[in-house]
């Protein structure tokens, strides 16, 4: 097998007889379990296998590849129906996350976010996945923005460990959106967001995105209205 992608996280192995077969293999440190039946269970992924002890996942696709690299593929079309698909994907695998384990991811980074078939999005990190405790996760290790992309409370924290809402998932989830979907440069403020996603007004993914920003976490919704 070679492997096509390696992170911190997991590594993607893809078979060199049967090219159609990959493998992701996860961190032999972490529990993996809860981002898998994320994956599995909400039937974004069909078909695949995995071990006994959540370590290892084999899936058919005719590609994988990071939604990153993706972009930078000449034939690789970004439209309407691509950041609808998107977000479709994400916010199913989050919400499975959030009700059926109560887990969220402190935030995403593009580099996670992994594309099957080129219309299939999941995002694999078994980092940025906290456990929901009333309504907030503990923030037990110092972060950057180039970790992943930061909510305003969270660029507040100047010490740890510190709670934060579970929605905070939510904020990123829509800068990522945001910068990588609509190809802007994100300054890290609300302001210049609602700026870019002025090719969207008046649509349900526009609505999403501003919701996902609200400033105040409590008030932010992911719901397709």
């Amino acid at each position: 097998m070679k492997q096509i992608i390696i992170t911190n996280d997991y590594t993607i192995y893809q078979d060199n007889e049967t090219p159609h077969i990959y493998t992701i293999v996860f961190s032999p440190f972490t529990n993996s379990e809860a981002l898998i039946n994320s994956i599995i269970k909400t039937k974004i992924i069909t078909g695949a296998t995995i071990t006994n002890n959540y370590k290892t996942l084999q899936i058919k696709a005719t590609s994988i590849s990071q939604y990153k690299k993706s972009l930078k593929k000449e034939h690789y079309n970004i439209n309407t129906t691509t950041i609808h698909q998107m977000l479709a994907n994400l916010t199913q695998q989050l919400e499975y996350l959030i009700k059926k384990t109560h887990h969220t991811f402190i935030g995403y980074n593009p580099e996670n976010v992994i594309v099957i078939d080129e219309n299939k999005f999941i995002y694999l990190s078994d980092e940025h996945l906290h456990k929901i405790e009333e309504n907030n996760i503990t923030i037990t290790y110092p972060f950057s923005k180039t970790d992943f992309f930061l909510s305003p409370e969270l660029e507040k924290i100047t010490e740890i460990p510190s709670k934060a809402h579970y929605k905070t998932s939510y904020y990123s989830l829509a800068c990522l959106i945001i910068e990588y979907s609509l190809k802007k440069e994100q300054e890290g403020q609300q302001e210049q967001e609602q700026e870019e996603m002025a090719c969207l007004k008046g649509s349900k993914i526009y609505y999403l995105l501003k919701r996902c920003l609200d400033p105040d976490p409590n008030k932010r919704s992911i719901l397709f209205i």
